[in-house]
């Protein structure tokens, strides 16, 4: 029971640590991913901040699944290249991993680590969510 406890209470810290981003918050104005000649599967876009406020520890998140929608493999890189994304600034974003033949969809998201502090120094959690489907040509 102790060991249960130990470890719900881990999940929840660990989830106040790295949380989605709202879609209020970052636009995704677009991304795409293709195989290169030595079968490294890349992933380019570009995202704009559009909250009021700038966003830091963007994680790029891609997950590939096959034609049957069974989960492949995933990416969670620190891909986005501006830290932090002032409001209105737009940052590519590029992560790569080994390609499988079988991937045919494309789930993207983003997550952060948020490491800034208040005045009392208390880690301050922001929830943040973005997520788009696309199918490689």
């Amino acid at each position: 029971m102790k060991k249960i406890l130990i470890i719900l209470l881990a999940a929840v810290v660990l989830g106040l640590f790295i949380t989605q981003v709202y879609a209020e918050d970052l636009e995704v104005l677009s991304w795409h991913w293709y195989v290169d000649n030595v079968k490294i599967l890349w992933v380019n876009g570009e995202v704009k901040n559009i909250s009021g406020y700038p966003i830091e520890y963007i994680r790029v998140v891609v997950s590939f699944y096959d034609k049957n929608g069974t989960f492949i493999t995933a990416t969670g890189d620190l891909g986005v290249e501006y830290n932090p994304i002032m409001p209105n600034q737009v940052s590519p974003f590029k992560v790569f991993l080994g390609w499988n033949p079988l991937m045919d969809t494309a789930k993207l998201e983003f997550k952060f680590s948020d490491h800034k502090k208040n005045n009392d120094g208390m880690k301050i959690p922001s929830r943040y969510k973005v997520k788009n489907i696309k199918k490689m040509d």
